[in-house]
């Protein structure tokens, strides 16, 4: 019985030991930390409490799921901005993301996300979605980026609504990559003074000066322009020049001194109209006529078109007037168009019949255009009511109003008007030169501009040799109207200029323009004024004195001599109000408060 009770112990002994020397084998898990820790469990496993942590932890490309790639690449965390800089040259198109988190799942646009195994597209920013065990969840922005390339462009340019509560829509930028512009058209009256902007670029940064721009967050006052330099990943520096412009808006704050230049932009028409500030001191004295034998001056601050309106610019104008219903299709309405004409209260505004006028109007689509090639060339074959009418149609374009119009007289907007009412007299046309709406410019001020080379003792006027261009000379010539050789740099604009060069006009140097040219094209004046001389006369708001009822037209054009484009030159070329001729234009002028 002892023998059976020593056998018993031995082999209880010798069990315990068998087990604890033998535990039993533990078959690891596959050792993969991109592997989700919830995978394999079962789907009727709820929490009893669900957690809210929704964090993406980590994100890497890895060569063994990437046959592309060199080595593994991991991503930099900057709060939700993922950035992840892959060796130059990789293809971003079919990448697969190995990556970490703590939520329940993560999806890319609804689409669900499996780590080290979905395919996708990494060529533009992807938003990443970790939705936690409770249902909340985060956004990731994550965006792949080639090492080492030059290219610095930006790649979006807005203003979000949700960010700036002076903006009613989402609003994107206009780019011109190739000129370094981006053009963004806001509601006119939005306060631009802090707006902060969504910007993205294809390289490493985006400054503006020394400071990083953060999208979504900065904030910068885009009352004048602002220059965005994107610096690309090697380096390469790119600048974009952004301006914020109103729906119809004067951009006139660089317009400070004689030779300033702002524009009026009207980007619903696809126009852009430019002005030079001509005269910025009150009681500016000039000399006037051929032999500068007297003294005149301007009172006002102004601005005068930077060429002759254009026909894009009047096609604008027309286009605009054309949808607010301010001309009809049916003749027997105050203002009209057909396909031969334009009327307004008994006169006729645009001969669109003449073979000089290449603005067309159709009868069977309601519609104006421009015959192709002719964008550029100034508008031809408009009376002098024709150029008033274009002048107020501008003003109200640009205010939205009839508040700051210029021209005043009791037909305009009479909707009652017929064929059989009184017509539109220009002597019963009325200026209150005291708005600033546009206008026709007036002989004097058309003159101060054609002259003006620099107030250069700052003595309020340009009386001095060398201030001025005597009034033999055409506007921006170096010497008289016939001196063809031998001249020098008279206004010292680093040229020296004869007729030819600045005027469009009937000479033996160009016997075969017969017709009006391209404007623009010549060397402009001091002031940066183009076609001041030649090319078309240009219609200004007066009577003349040596023929009543009769309008000045200043600086000569195409179909007339040299002689007629002096500066000095004031009679001579003078034509009835409801006149439309192949050589008669308007330049655009505007008193500036």
């Amino acid at each position: 019985m002892k023998h059976l009770r020593l056998i018993l112990f031995l082999l209880i002994a010798f069990s315990a030991v068998l087990f604890t020397a033998c535990p039993p084998e533990v078959v690891p898990l596959e050792d993969d930390p991109f592997e989700s820790i919830d995978e394999n469990t079962d789907e009727n496993d709820v929490p009893a409490n669900p957690s809210s942590t929704c964090e993406l932890i980590s994100f890497t490309f890895r060569t063994a799921d990437n046959s592309g790639l060199s080595r593994d690449v991991t991503a930099e965390f900057d709060d939700t901005d993922v950035t992840i800089i892959l060796p130059y040259g990789t293809a971003l198109e079919n990448l697969k993301a190995a990556f970490t988190h703590n939520g329940s799942s993560v999806s890319l646009n609804g689409t669900p996300q499996t780590s080290g195994t979905s395919t996708n597209d990494f060529t533009d920013e992807l938003v990443y979605t970790v939705t936690a065990e409770d249902g909340s969840s985060r956004d990731y922005y994550v965006l792949a980026i080639n090492t080492y390339s030059s290219d610095a462009r930006m790649g979006v340019f807005g203003f979000a609504a949700s960010e700036n509560t002076e903006i009613s829509q989402d609003t994107s930028g206009i780019f011109d990559h190739d000129a370094g512009t981006i053009t963004v058209i806001l509601p006119g009256g939005t306060d631009l003074s802090a707006l902060t902007a969504v910007v993205t670029t294809v390289g490493r940064e985006i400054r503006i000066g020394d400071i990083v721009q953060d999208s979504h967050v900065t904030v910068n006052d885009f009352s004048e322009p602002l220059v965005y330099t994107a610096v690309a990943m090697d380096g390469t520096e790119k600048n974009y020049t952004v301006t914020v412009y109103y729906e119809a808006d004067e951009n006139l704050s660089a317009m400070s001194e004689p030779g300033d230049k702002g524009s009026l932009y009207l980007p619903d028409y696809s126009a852009e109209i430019s002005f030079i500030l001509a005269n910025n001191t009150e009681g500016m004295e000039f000399p006037i006529n051929p032999e500068d034998d007297a003294i005149s001056s301007v009172s006002r601050r102004y601005m005068l078109g930077e060429t002759e309106l254009t026909n894009a610019e009047a096609l604008a104008i027309l286009d605009w007037a054309d949808n607010e219903f301010l001309i009809s299709i049916l003749s027997w309405k105050p203002v009209y168009a057909t396909a031969s004409t334009v009327m307004a209260y008994g006169r006729e505004l645009i001969d669109l019949d003449s073979a000089t006028c290449h603005i067309e109007y159709s009868a069977s689509t309601y519609t104006f255009s421009i015959e192709p090639g002719y964008e550029d060339y100034p508008l031809t074959d408009i009376s002098w009511y024709g150029a008033v009418m274009l002048c107020s149609w501008l003003t109200m374009m640009r205010d939205g109003s009839t508040d700051n119009l210029v021209y005043v007289f009791d037909q305009f907007g009479d909707d009652e008007w017929i064929s059989s009412s009184p017509a539109w007299e220009k002597d019963e046309t009325s200026m209150n030169t005291g708005k600033n709406g546009y206008r026709l410019p007036s002989i004097d001020e058309w003159e101060l501009a054609a002259r003006y080379i620099g107030d250069f003792n700052g003595d309020a006027d340009i009386c001095e040799p060398g201030e001025y261009y005597p009034g033999t000379y055409a506007s921006g010539a170096d010497t008289a109207f016939d001196v063809f050789s031998g001249g020098t740099d008279f206004d010292l604009d680093g040229d020296v200029d004869y007729i030819t060069e600045v005027a469009w006009s009937y000479s033996a140097t160009y016997p075969s323009f017969y017709h009006a040219n391209e404007a623009g094209i010549l060397h402009p004046n001091k002031l940066g004024l183009f076609d001041m001389s030649g090319n078309v006369g240009e219609l200004c708001c007066e009577n003349t004195d040596s023929a009543p009822g009769e309008v000045y037209v200043r600086g000569g054009s195409w179909n007339f001599a040299d002689s007629v484009g002096r500066v000095g030159r004031r009679e001579f070329l003078t034509q009835s109000p409801e006149l439309a001729n192949g050589y008669s234009g308007l330049r655009l002028c505007r008193i500036i408060d």
